[in-house]
């Protein structure tokens, strides 16, 4: 996967560069003794869902669907610009979502990924398949031509696969909806380029999945099944190499929320603590909220 200490090393830097722009994604919107979850200004009374957070050419850009079409939405400041639809996958047929962007700090940064989860399907009247698989694009230079066309993740199934999450080491993590439910998996980097090992189940009970993980890949956020048919936040460490149960981040979870709280993603530098919720305050449906990490008990 990360074939060379390149790019490693540009994966790492893009890390630590994403940390400006969390700091000033709250730094108009916190007060020092104010912590709670912030409604992001990208809202609106549709449904947004499955954010993304990602620096791309020296901007921070946030991804996210908004009635199921995928859309981005690019700092200004302190402030973000108006989400448009994600071009460059949304003109092809079929649906979009979950998407994970590695592009760091300026198009010098390579190599970059893009991986996402679609259901197109080319034999389909619509374009749309039955299931969604996951799929990468790698850019490993900065003509426009170095992009590869998007390939299917060789270990896609007939079931639905989502919520990609590749860490700095290569290993990727994603959702499979099997006949039990939805469960998490990681698989670890292959030999060749844009490969990965056999996935195996992380061991989380069914429904614990859609996984977000800090920039040292010791800590991991992710949502599962609470009371009544909702959903909620939970945290899980990696010790001594595998990982603790999920414990319920009972701090962040509204417990008026109908549906939950859903949809966890980190910040490139770990510092915010990206979600969705249908919780009151927000602009209508599902909204997205942030939080700082740190303060998350």
């Amino acid at each position: 996967m990360f074939n060379s200490r390149k790019g490693f090393l540009m994966f790492r830097f893009g890390l630590m560069f994403g940390a400006v722009f969390s700091f000033c994604q709250f730094a108009s919107a916190q007060s020092n003794d104010s912590f709670k979850p912030v409604n992001l200004a990208v809202n609106t009374e549709k449904d947004e869902d499955y954010p993304h957070s990602s620096v791309r050419n020296g901007v921070g850009h946030l991804y996210f669907t908004r009635n199921g079409e995928l859309h981005s939405a690019a700092r200004n400041g302190q402030s973000w610009n108006r989400a448009k639809p994600f071009e460059e996958l949304t003109q092809h047929r079929g649906d979009y979502r979950s998407i994970f962007v590695s592009y760091t700090k300026s198009t010098s940064a390579f190599p970059q990924y893009m991986i996402y989860a679609t259901n197109k399907d080319a034999n389909k009247p619509d374009g749309r398949g039955d299931n969604f698989d996951l799929f990468m694009k790698l850019r490993e230079g900065p003509s426009d031509v170095d992009v590869n066309v998007a390939i299917p993740l060789h270990f896609s199934t007939a079931d639905d696969e989502m919520y990609p999450w590749l860490t700095a080491n290569g290993t990727l993590y994603f959702s499979r909806k099997t006949q039990s439910g939805w469960r998490l998996y990681s698989a670890s980097a292959g030999k060749a380029k844009m490969t990965f090992n056999k996935p195996e189940q992380v061991g989380f009970p069914d429904g614990f999945h859609h996984a977000t993980l800090s920039p040292d890949g010791k800590t991991m956020y992710l949502q599962g099944p609470l009371e009544k048919g909702r959903t909620g936040l939970f945290r899980s460490k990696l010790e001594n190499g595998k990982w603790s149960n999920p414990e319920e981040l009972k701090q962040v979870n509204d417990t008026m929320a109908t549906k939950g709280d859903m949809s966890p993603n980190l910040t490139r530098d770990g510092s915010l603590l990206y979600f969705v919720s249908d919780r009151n305050g927000g602009k209508g449906g599902l909204d997205i909220w942030a939080i700082p990490v740190e303060k998350i008990n």
